[in-house]
């Protein structure tokens, strides 16, 4: 719900967030994300450029698939900040702020989390209640 004079500023920031994330996902922030390493706090550049992505993964899935799957969310994240900065920000400002923000803070976390990270590791939960989406499933706890 913004002022009608903003309806086109909003759509556009939402443009640029599918532009711009899918090129940096298929570039190098799927492989930070998803690519193995060390200790489980960012991935390595195994997959850069979607390099090796034409097998399945343990799940069964076309790794192809399971990017673009992972790229729906890392577009629609900063898709919906910009809810939160409706009115408030130029367009130049929000530009540097998707790019950013998808490589510094969402990159390293879906990592975490959904990458086999450090998180996922201790039982980390994401915010819709699912497991990590590694092949090594984490073992739920017991209910009382």
């Amino acid at each position: 719900m913004v002022r009608s004079k903003n309806t086109l500023g909003m759509l556009m920031q939402n443009v640029w967030c599918m532009g711009l994330v899918s090129v940096l996902w298929a570039l190098f922030a799927y492989s930070l994300a998803f690519g193995g390493s060390g200790g489980g706090v960012i991935g390595n550049f195994d997959f850069v450029g979607l390099r090796d992505l034409t097998d399945l993964n343990d799940a069964g899935l076309p790794m192809l698939a399971f990017m673009a799957f992972q790229m729906t969310f890392a577009i629609i994240t900063p898709a919906l900040i910009s809810g939160a900065v409706a009115d408030r920000m130029r367009f130049g400002a929000w530009a540097w702020f998707v790019g950013l923000w998808v490589v510094l803070v969402y990159t390293p976390v879906a990592k975490w989390i959904f990458g086999g990270g450090w998180l996922a590791q201790r039982g980390a939960l994401d915010f819709a209640g699912a497991r990590s989406c590694t092949s090594t499933p984490v073992p739920l706890p017991s209910s009382p």
